[in-house]
């Protein structure tokens, strides 16, 4: 091991292997017994780790992650990607998760506005069901199954089923249903 007052250090193992470097405040490198290998750039605040699983990378706020069955791109939160590669499954996020789309084989949706306040949209592509929200409660059109609903509140609320159905009207204060 060589230090030089904690600025600059060298460290092997004991089968003579470089595990340590480091010239503060340029960079810091190891390397353990996992094989992982870990550096730091301080000027440019960037970070690199790699294992034999995966591997992580973050340059000045900006962020990418790859393993065999995950990875993630991520620039300032203004656009996040994540790819869920055994499930087949893509999201996607933009400014700061304010907007998300989200991608699969058997769904795809999309939300404006943290999970939907402003406008949402699901979409199940197996059994074809579905809804759409503007304003979250105001406007909602859902089917899912033999179940469906329609609204424009406060002019209307419609659904209906196997069993029957029923209308409100707050306007008219009247309700209608069969069962």
């Amino acid at each position: 091991m060589f230090s030089n007052f904690g600025i600059i250090d060298f460290a092997w193992n004991s089968k003579g292997n470089l595990k340590r470097h480091f010239f503060l405040p340029l960079y810091y490198w190891d390397k353990n017994r996992n094989k992982e290998t870990n550096l730091l750039l301080l000027p440019i605040l960037t970070f690199i780790n790699n294992t034999v699983e995966s591997t992580t990378v973050s340059v000045a706020g900006t962020y990418w992650y790859s393993s065999k069955t995950y990875s993630r791109q991520n620039l300032w939160y203004l656009f996040d990607r994540q790819n869920y590669i055994s499930e087949k499954k893509v999201k996607y996020g933009f400014a700061l998760n304010l907007i998300t789309y989200e991608s699969s084989k058997t769904l795809t949706k999309w939300r404006l506005f943290y999970g939907g306040l402003i406008a949402s949209y699901r979409n199940n592509l197996i059994n074809n069901d579905y809804e759409f929200s503007i304003l979250k409660y105001l406007i909602n059109f859902k089917r899912k199954g033999n179940y469906y609903r329609n609204a424009i509140l406060p002019l209307y609320y419609y659904s209906s089923n196997k069993d029957g159905w029923s209308l409100f009207s707050p306007i008219t204060l009247s309700y209608f249903s069969k069962d």
